[in-house]
């Protein structure tokens, strides 16, 4: 079978393909005219950000018949894969290391942490000018509950925290829901309560023709003057422009992002704030990830050929 993967992946997963003797083409770096080539013979292709799989790839497929994507959303394949009877099968075990720097983010922009360590460095010791926030008995709004918004609230629970979710696509009949064993999660129907009413919102819905630009200054606006505002959704979700102009006028504390309308952000005024904390998309950037992703891409081509 032929195999075309899309970005970078571990010399030990590598060599488990060539173990498995199939055809296999890499581009480890962005190359779409070259992706837009070898994808003509190709049987399955293995695909990871920032590498899409393009119209023209899709019409250039002639023996496709398996896109596997490593990771989570699905904003960088394009939609005719379903005309043309392709299958999607989805790889995402990155739904710890996300929450993980989620709350890392938190613990960063309630104690300033970046602004201590600056400081230090500068020979300053601004010990009574850095005062801070304890999570604990802060309402935390999460929008998008999946696998990531859950594991979010499961941790955020466990710090003492109270968890509110909105996602019109689950709990259309229900006011609660339990993860875990004991921790409840209050689902909100009105999607400004979470910005009205939390201390943290934390976005992590996908891009969709729903929720392109869905949280703009009408929704940016509501925070309290001291919540904090993390997107670890998709870029194209949030208006740039519009959280821009919260941050910069201090309307509210602050933010983290490590999703952008483009990436790399170069042209972002966003950059140049310093109530802001930027990270370069590396939420699934965790060696755990990669070995959970990995193993799991293995196993579903190892079924793939058992089935040929």
């Amino acid at each position: 079978m032929n195999i075309l993967l899309l970005g970078y992946y571990s010399e030990s997963f590598l060599d488990q393909l060539k173990e498995f003797k199939f055809d296999i083409t890499h581009i480890p770096n962005k190359n779409e005219v070259e992706a837009e080539k070898q994808i003509r013979n190709a049987e399955i292709v293995v695909v990871r950000s920032p590498h899409k799989i393009s119209d023209t790839m899709i019409e250039n497929s002639n023996n496709l018949r398996y896109i596997i994507r490593a990771g989570s959303g699905i904003d960088n394949i394009s939609k005719r894969y379903v005309d043309k009877d392709i299958k999607l099968i989805l790889c995402s075990q990155n739904h710890r290391a996300v929450a993980e720097l989620i709350i890392g983010c938190v613990f960063n922009l309630y104690r300033n942490i970046n602004k201590a360590d600056q400081s230090v460095k500068a020979g300053l010791w601004l010990k009574n000018e850095l005062v801070g926030y304890e999570v604990k008995n802060k309402n935390i709004g999460i929008l998008g509950f999946g696998k990531i918004g859950r594991e979010l609230g499961l941790i955020s629970r466990a710090l003492g925290m109270n968890v509110y979710c909105y996602d019109r696509s689950f709990f259309e009949n229900e006011e609660k829901i339990r993860i875990g064993n004991e921790i409840n999660v209050l689902v909100e129907r009105a999607y400004e309560n979470i910005f009205k009413d939390c201390d943290i919102v934390v976005n992590c819905l996908p891009l969709t023709p729903t929720t392109s630009g869905l949280i703009d200054k009408s929704t940016l606006n509501l925070l309290k003057p001291n919540a904090i505002f993390l997107n670890f959704g998709r870029g194209g979700t949030v208006v740039t422009e519009d959280l821009f102009q919260v941050l910069k006028n201090k309307k509210i504390q602050g933010a983290a992002l490590d999703v952008y309308e483009v990436e790399p952000p170069t042209n972002n005024p966003i950059l140049n704030l310093d109530n802001v904390i930027l990270t370069p998309h590396i939420g699934a950037q965790t060696l755990e990830t990669r070995i959970n992703i990995e193993r799991e891409i293995l196993k579903n081509l190892f079924e793939m050929k058992l089935s040929v």
